[in-house]
């Protein structure tokens, strides 16, 4: 089971600016989702640890060459690289995440599953899916 630090999903950004802004929420996420994605974290334990990561590229973190994260989907990468950009102003806002290719592709593919005559859920006499989503058909 992998340990999860918080320092391992800090934005570098506060190492060079003193003011928090969302797109270092956005960061942290990206990590986040690179880690549940890849099954590792962007950049190696020492480069983690020390904070090296601010000062280098990001086009450079170990974890992009990882055969695992090679072999998603465009869409998933490039979502993953947006929210991990060097600099904030180039990362996604949080609704732009959500409302991302990839994103909306994973809610459709869900739904389809939650919403197939076989599954327990559509037995139910009440839905507690978003109301935008009640009627949701394929």
């Amino acid at each position: 089971m992998m340990k999860i630090n918080s320092m391992l999903l800090d934005d570098p950004t506060p190492a060079v600016l003193s003011v928090l802004q969302p797109a270092m929420d956005v960061y942290s996420l990206g990590v986040l989702l690179f880690i549940m994605l890849v099954g590792r974290k962007p950049w190696d334990a020492q480069r983690s640890h020390t904070l090296q990561y601010a000062v280098e590229a990001t086009a450079d973190a170990p974890g992009l060459q990882d055969q695992v994260f090679t072999a998603l989907s465009p869409a998933a990468q490039q979502l993953v690289i947006l929210m991990l950009a060097e600099d904030p102003g180039d990362r996604p806002s949080a609704g732009q995440v959500v409302n991302h290719a990839w994103m909306l592709q994973g809610i459709k593919v869900r739904l389809q599953l939650l919403l197939s005559d076989d599954h327990p859920a559509t037995k139910a006499t009440s839905c507690v899916c978003h109301p935008e989503w009640r009627d949701y058909k394929t």
